[in-house]
């Protein structure tokens, strides 16, 4: 089941990234999704290059779509939430410092949290979901 949440996320993901590559006109390469919380609440936004915003956008917008028939909303925001809240309590940040950034390497999408702007690690969602699941 995990693998299958796991399957769909990236693959919304890189849906996202090549969708706002395109608008921008640039490689899917240079198109990043960041996750953020301000005030408890899941911020996204579409940067260039990693330093450049290009647009905030609502969780709908970033799966493209206007009503969210399969309840994403229900499961990924609180998850992306709870991922922040882990890593920001686990490494003695403030939450609102802390970015997960969603980005194409290789061909595929990885994963990377960052603090302020500083790169902390690749996350692997397999063992987050495992190490979240026993908090």
């Amino acid at each position: 089941m995990i693998d299958k949440i796991i399957n769909d996320f990236n693959t919304s993901v890189s849906n996202a990234i090549s969708r706002y590559a395109k608008e921008e006109g640039v490689e899917n390469g240079q198109i990043q999704i960041v996750f953020t919380l301000k005030e408890g609440e899941v911020c996204y936004e579409v940067v260039k290059n990693f330093d450049t915003s290009v647009k905030k956008v609502t969780f709908l917008e970033l799966l493209n779509v206007r009503f969210d028939f399969l309840f994403k909303g229900q499961f990924v925001p609180p998850y992306i939430q709870k991922t922040i809240q882990y890593y920001a309590e686990t490494l003695g940040f403030n939450e609102n410092n802390i970015s997960i950034i969603n980005c194409f390497t290789n061909g595929k999408v990885s994963v990377l949290l960052y603090h302020k702007r500083d790169f902390i690690e690749v996350i692997d969602l397999l063992k987050l979901a495992d190490t979240l699941q026993t908090i």
